[in-house]
């Protein structure tokens, strides 16, 4: 239902016809994951694969890197 709320519903509320919905022609950028996460949230971090503007992403470069990402996070609230 979450995945629905978040998708098709919202596409339908915004009166979108290109996306909301894994069609043919659709624009999408999805996350695959391995099990059900709609029966178990933990099962998102199972992720298998990551598509985005119809490309599939080399996982080990969206992993946070120090060296790399040096101002992640600058400027959010510190507890």
């Amino acid at each position: 239902e979450a995945i629905s709320a978040a998708t098709r519903n919202a596409a339908k509320l915004l009166k979108a016809d290109d996306w909301g919905v894994l069609k043919p022609g659709k624009k999408a950028d999805l996350i695959v994951v391995a099990g059900r996460p709609d029966l178990d949230i933990s099962e998102t971090r199972n992720i298998e694969m990551v598509m985005q503007a119809g490309r599939i992403l080399d996982r080990e470069s969206l992993k946070f890197n120090p060296a790399r990402d040096k101002n992640f996070g600058a400027g959010m609230p510190v507890d």
